[in-house]
């Protein structure tokens, strides 16, 4: 397909396991919401990694088990409300397995939201400000480089 003047844009749905492509054959990969609901995320992730270019990037979302609610409410009962989550890393955890284990380069993290509707959206805001700037959003985000 073509979008914004790229004629070569190809977009697959399939499963990792199931797709095929070459090593070193993709410019970005993007894993949003993906690694909390599969048994094996290292495979995974070793998996994306020889897929990407030397410098692609990888854009990762995953739950953040750092984050405010888990901080308050416990662990289970967040991975209760949050769904079929099977691996639940933690923003610093994750840090550290993309850095020392898988060897990426960091260019961006950080977390977001965490103050759930019901909120008016004046505390909201301010709420989701204040859990941004200190890392405790419900979700941590990483662009990554090869």
């Amino acid at each position: 397909i073509k979008v914004n003047n790229i004629d070569n844009l190809k977009i697959i749905n399939v499963s990792i396991e199931e797709a095929e492509f070459e090593e070193n054959s993709s410019d970005f990969i993007s894993a949003s919401h993906l690694l909390e609901h599969v048994s094996e995320p290292i495979k995974i992730l070793e998996t994306l990694k020889k897929w990407l270019k030397p410098g692609g990037k990888l854009l990762i979302a995953t739950p953040n088990v750092e984050a405010f609610h888990p901080r308050v409410f416990g662990i289970e009962a967040w991975r209760y409300a949050s769904g079929n989550h099977v691996w639940l890393p933690g923003k610093t955890n994750l840090t550290d397995i993309l850095k020392e284990d898988l060897e990426f380069k960091i260019i961006k993290r950080f977390t977001y939201g965490g103050f759930y509707p019901g909120s008016t959206s004046a505390i909201k805001r301010f709420g989701n400000y204040l859990l941004k700037k200190f890392g405790l959003g419900d979700a941590v985000v990483f662009l990554l480089e090869k």
